[in-house]
């Protein structure tokens, strides 16, 4: 009986001993989440905190938003560094990735941030299409890049639509650049391998937009198959798949209830 427990004595050392080992190692690594003081954004922020990862959290003009996303974070027990930056700023999207892995090692990035509004061929497109180039592609792009090199491995996750699918659109301009970066998370993806791997989520009717009510998001969810909309749980669902996933790359999770179909 003795030989058993102490047998068993070693069993639980050496399994706390790993299970220590594995909470420093995730403890210690950091995901940056673009556009991530509200809405989708905070939601996987706090996933991954959950998750165990330490938080850098980028936003634009959501500083107060920011700052209660970050006290939730922190008291998840994880740490959380607020990341300003204006993505029409070209060189604040390049000193980013760079700024944070001066704080942290940072093995997560998603591409989150964007601006969505109405468009069509009519619509005046030189300042609208640069304001969304900037800040749906150009940003995401760039820093893919830069985590590229300055993180080496990891992965990363560009947050697309279920309309990417389709080219029936009332936002011609938001549309255009999704499907670009669309695009550009397969060839990425390609380029990257094996160290980092690039993946795409792409939600459908889960917020109503922020000038819209609910009512609006019942309606669309009309359009598909399983005719109800979805919840941020279940796109978090989707982000936790693909990063405990490892064999995954190049592909975009539609998490719209077929709406994409």
């Amino acid at each position: 009986m003795h030989i058993l427990v102490n047998g068993l004595d070693k069993w639980v050392c050496f399994i706390r001993s790993f299970d220590l080992k594995f909470k420093f190692t995730v403890m210690d690594s950091f995901a940056l989440i673009t556009g991530a003081a509200a809405r989708i954004g905070k939601s996987y922020a706090l996933k991954l905190a959950d998750m165990g990862y330490n938080i850098f959290l980028h936003y634009n003009s959501s500083k107060e938003q920011a700052r209660k996303t970050k006290q939730l974070i922190e008291e998840s027990g994880q740490k959380c560094y607020l990341k300003q930056a204006d993505f029409l700023d070209g060189a604040a999207v390049q000193a980013l990735i760079t700024d944070c892995t001066k704080q942290g090692s940072v093995e997560i990035l998603i591409n989150n941030a964007s601006f969505f509004t109405e468009s069509s061929m009519e619509t005046e497109g030189n300042e609208l299409y640069d304001r969304m180039h900037k800040i749906n592609f150009k940003a995401p792009y760039i820093l893919t890049k830069q985590f590229a090199q300055h993180c080496g491995q990891g992965l990363v996750i560009n947050l697309l639509d279920t309309k990417i699918a389709k080219t029936h659109t009332r936002h011609f301009d938001y549309l255009l650049t999704k499907k670009t970066l669309q695009s550009f998370t397969g060839i990425a993806a390609t380029q990257l391998g094996p160290s980092i791997r690039v993946n795409g989520i792409a939600p459908g009717p889960v917020l109503a937009p922020e000038d819209k009510s609910d009512s609006y998001l019942q309606e669309k969810a009309r359009d598909n198959p399983l005719q109800r909309t979805g919840s941020l749980e279940q796109l978090e669902q989707a982000l936790e798949f693909l990063v405990q996933n490892e064999f995954i790359t190049g592909q975009v999770i539609y998490v719209d209830g077929g709406e994409h179909l």
